[in-house]
């Protein structure tokens, strides 16, 4: 008998897995007033219906978050900042984390890339990014916000390479700055006192008003750290009487122990660490997540099965070895959302080429392995042959 998955009745309301969904604004919760700002447990809560996993990140930045905009509500100076530092590996989920944080409290999301970052004034570049996402002209060409209220979330994506002598090699040769001169310039920048934005009516938008979240791999760091810990890179491995937190740690687990001789041998500057008194991490996608996301009743894969039913009127079930499989495949390449699109596409391919005549359709390890990667490669292979 065929184990099978009633892929269309499984799941949670939500998609994501601590990956990334090209189709979020579709499932963005309904804008929550900012003057109903919400507690931290409650807004990991939030996040819970649209992001699997991930959870030590979703408290850190829901702390973080709150914090800020408490300090923010009540006028308050920030005595010590919420800024973040978030590391992880790409397709773990950490724009997703922060963009949906953002949608449920209703305030701007800005993202800047350090990636796109070359040979231009540091100062100008960051605050002519952070302006784009949050001014606008009204009819009279008076400057406006965009949005009711200042307080903002600023993105800063690639920002471990600030620790990198290849990023100062590249820009050195047009501002002729050093390191230190980078870092503190960048430094001055999570002050409180910089204006960002005046209006037509003389309010003001400044630094004070957001929250900055550091983002990047930072690989280096990551290797900087498991060696103080271990003498090597062994992760899963006992930690040394000098850490006696715990008895073992995994791998992504590392900047639990980050302290600052590990950011200094990193390339940071004291001064720009201390402005991001709170470290974070996303830790990489198993094979349990994405068979998660592929029972999910809003998944991809459950659209498409839908999809294929009122066009084909055929049903579709996956058998658990072929979810198994997709799941292992999805693992292998790495995906994000983009991916388990691609796989599930072309899982679906001979299935839309050439429909089964038979009414229930069952997809199993072998559809899975001659559809998607090697097998499938070289039964294409022996046909192109063929046909020469």
């Amino acid at each position: 008998m065929v184990e099978e998955f009633d892929l269309e009745n499984k799941g949670k309301n939500n998609e994501l897995v601590g990956g990334q969904n090209k189709d979020q604004d579709s499932i963005l919760p309904a804008k929550i007033t900012f003057d109903k700002l919400i507690s931290p447990k409650r807004i990991v809560e939030e996040l819970n219906k649209y992001i699997h996993g991930q959870d030590v990140a979703k408290k850190t930045l829901a702390m973080s978050f709150y914090q800020k905009a408490n300090n923010y509500l009540q006028g308050k100076l920030d005595i010590v900042k919420s800024h973040t530092l978030l590391a992880g590996a790409d397709n773990t989920g950490k724009e997703t984390i922060v963009r949906t944080l953002a949608n449920i409290q209703n305030v701007p999301f800005v993202k800047i890339d350090f990636y796109n970052y070359y040979g231009k004034d540091l100062t100008t570049f960051m605050i002519t990014e952070i302006m784009k996402s949050i001014i606008d002209y009204n009819e009279n060409d008076d400057l406006i916000f965009k949005e009711n209220t200042p307080l903002s979330i600023i993105y800063f994506d690639g920002l471990d390479i600030l620790g990198s002598n290849e990023f100062y090699k590249v820009n050195d040769s047009v501002n002729n700055f050093s390191k230190e001169s980078y870092q503190r310039e960048f430094s001055r920048l999570l002050e409180k006192d910089i204006v960002i934005a005046e209006d037509s009516e003389g309010n003001v938008i400044t630094t004070g008003d957001m929250l900055f979240i550091g983002v990047g791999r930072f690989k280096r760091l990551e290797k900087i750290i498991e060696q103080d810990i271990t003498g090597a890179y062994r992760p899963g491995f006992k930690i040394v009487a000098s850490y006696p937190e715990s008895k073992y740690f995994k791998k992504e687990e590392v900047f639990k122990f980050a302290k600052p001789k590990h950011f200094e041998e990193f390339g940071f500057l004291p001064k720009l660490y201390g402005d991001f008194p709170n470290m974070t991490y996303t830790s990489e996608l198993k094979e349990e997540d994405f068979i998660k996301i592929l029972k999910d009743k809003n998944s991809y894969l459950n659209r498409k099965i839908i999809e294929y039913k009122e066009l084909y009127k055929k049903d579709i079930k996956f058998t658990k070895k072929g979810l198994i499989t997709l799941a292992k495949k999805l693992l292998k390449n790495g995906s994000n959302a983009g991916g388990i699109k691609q796989l599930v596409d072309e899982t679906f391919q001979p299935l839309i080429y050439e429909p089964p005549t038979n009414s229930e359709i069952i997809i199993n390890k072998d559809h899975i392995e001659t559809t998607i990667g090697e097998k499938s490669f070289r039964n294409a292979y022996k046909q192109y042959v063929k046909n020469r």
